[in-house]
């Protein structure tokens, strides 16, 4: 985390976690609140997640743009998607890709939208990878800007999931990844 310079400020009080794009910070209860230690940092990875959309950093429609993904709306349940696998890939990075099997039954919440269209899946896990990027530092969105569209390789996770909705990733046009496989695509 602290690679990510711009990050917002973490807030603990009582209560749910939520990053508030309007003010640009996150909530999270405190530590000692969550069963496991894992539950902790994957939630607060999650919601570190949700603040890389903010206008200031990538900019994602879907968090910069107030009121435009309604809850239970497509582009609600994507940006749950993207911040859940950016969740996952932060903590397998981490070492705690043993602790994601919990968080898996909230991502198969959004099966349904994924097997009607399946690019939904690839395009959240390279919105994913941008926003794991962002706050490991290695992802400056001025100097890729150009590289949208370059030869993405998605996480072999995502390769699979792709699979068992009966589609190739490689159909898929995707923005490129700054640099090869990284650990987080185990």
């Amino acid at each position: 985390m602290a690679r990510y310079v711009d990050k917002p400020p973490v807030r603990f009080g009582r209560g749910r976690a939520f990053y508030s794009p309007s003010e640009d910070y996150i909530s999270l209860p405190p530590i000692g609140d969550f069963p496991v230690v894992a539950e902790y940092y994957a939630t607060l990875f999650h919601e570190l997640a949700h603040s890389t959309g903010h206008g200031s950093r990538l900019n994602r429609p879907s968090v910069a743009e107030p009121g435009k993904a309604a809850f239970g709306s497509e582009l609600y349940g994507k940006e749950e998607l993207v911040a859940e696998l950016a969740a996952a890939f932060l903590m397998a990075d981490a070492g705690m890709d043993r602790e994601i099997k919990n968080r898996a039954s909230y991502i198969g919440g959004w099966l349904g939208a994924i097997k009607q269209d399946v690019r939904l899946i690839v395009s959240a896990a390279a919105l994913a990878t941008k926003a794991t990027e962002y706050i490991q530092g290695q992802r400056n969105p001025e100097r890729d800007a150009d590289r949208d569209g370059e030869g993405f390789e998605p996480p072999e996770a995502v390769v699979h999931v792709a699979e068992e909705c009966g589609t190739q990733t490689s159909t898929v046009a995707l923005p490129a990844k700054k640099r090869g496989r990284s650990s987080v695509d185990r």
